[in-house]
């Protein structure tokens, strides 16, 4: 069998949106569960593991979805851009257009139509 050279990418050649960000499910008493964000933000100290381990998977250290405490985290964006492993990642979230303008959970305010 003769095997060719061949190299894998630092980065997924795939455009990929994902959600990473620890959230709990648990049951509620009435048959179903409910869910919110990981109450224990130890994880936090080791957000740049985290980081790396879904960089290794071509995944983006990202939430595709608004939480409360969420916002980018940039120290884990340039590290993961200066290694050339960084994907596509949220800067913020807007309402739909044409609705007035409120003010995010960031603090930044939706362009108005």
């Amino acid at each position: 069998m003769r095997v060719f050279g061949f190299c894998l990418p630092t980065s997924s050649p795939l455009p990929l949106a994902v959600t990473f960000w620890p959230m709990f499910y648990e049951p509620n008493g009435m048959g179903g569960y409910r869910e919110g964000e990981y109450r224990d933000p130890a994880w936090k100290t080791h957000k740049v593991q985290w980081a790396e381990f879904l960089a290794d998977y071509y995944l983006s250290y990202d939430s595709l979805y608004a939480f409360a405490s969420w916002s980018p985290d940039f120290e884990v964006l340039k590290r993961l851009h200066d290694q050339g492993r960084l994907g596509r990642f949220n800067l913020g979230y807007y309402d739909a257009c044409g609705q007035a303008r409120q003010r995010s959970t960031s603090g930044a305010r939706a362009p108005s139509a």
